[in-house]
C-alpha cells in the first residue's frame, strides 16, 4: 500500500514537472522570417516590450526568433526596416498583454523602388 501511495506521488510530481517544461517551452513568441530576395536583409530589427532585437536574414534562408517580452500592460511586436528614405515599420502582434503568446511567419518577397520590403505576415496569437 505504502508503495502504490509513493508511486502516486511520484507520478503526479512527475507529471507536473513536464507540464511546467513544455508550457516554458512554448511561452513567448516565436516568429519565422523567410528571406526570398537574392540579397541579405540587414538592419531589421524587431520592436517589443524588453526589446528591440536586430537581425540580419541571409538571401534564400529563414531565420527563426523567440522572443519573451517583459509585458506591463498592453503593447505591440513590431517589425521595422531602415529603408535608406526612412523607417518602414509593420505590426506582426498589434495587440499583447502579459500571458500573451504565438507564432508568426513573416516572407520578405521583394524589395520595392522605394526601398521597402514587399512582405507578408500570417499570425496566430493564444491570449491565454
Amino acid at each position: 500500500m505504502k508503495k502504490a501511495i509513493l508511486l502516486v506521488c511520484v507520478a503526479i510530481v512527475a507529471f507536473f514537472a513536464v507540464m511546467f517544461v513544455v508550457d516554458y517551452d512554448h511561452g513567448g513568441f516565436q516568429i519565422t522570417i523567410n528571406n526570398n530576395l537574392d540579397k541579405d536583409v540587414r538592419h531589421l530589427s524587431i520592436e517589443y516590450p524588453g526589446g528591440p532585437k536586430v537581425i540580419t536574414v541571409s538571401a534564400h534562408s529563414t531565420k527563426h526568433v523567440h522572443l519573451v517580452p517583459d509585458v506591463h500592460g498592453e503593447a505591440s511586436i513590431n517589425l521595422v526596416y531602415e529603408t535608406g528614405q526612412g523607417k518602414q515599420s509593420t505590426a506582426i502582434f498589434g495587440y499583447i498583454e502579459p500571458g500573451y503568446k504565438g507564432e508568426a511567419v513573416i516572407n520578405i518577397d521583394s524589395l520595392k523602388d522605394n526601398g521597402e520590403l514587399d512582405l507578408t505576415i500570417k499570425e496566430n496569437l493564444d491570449n491565454y
